[in-house]
């Protein structure tokens, strides 16, 4: 599993993680400004990130005030 942080809104933050965990990637930790996600399937950050995009991608107005970053691989 790779982990990223994305850097949100606060008030993004709670429409983002229902996003991500309605395809399969848990949130590990949310504050007021990153959410923490797993992306189970991902074997490398690039399929993370490209996961992610396409999730975010799926919610325009949310892409837009949100940012990724590389966190962990676990």
């Amino acid at each position: 599993m790779v982990c990223l942080s994305v850097e949100t809104e606060f008030w993004t933050a709670p429409a983002l993680g229902r996003l991500f965990e309605r395809f399969g990637c848990p949130v590990v930790e949310c504050t007021s400004d990153h959410l923490y996600v797993g992306f189970p399937e991902a074997a490398s950050e690039a399929e993370a990130f490209a996961e992610a995009r396409l999730y975010l991608s799926m919610r325009p107005g949310l892409c837009d005030v949100s940012r990724l970053a590389a966190v962990a691989v676990a």
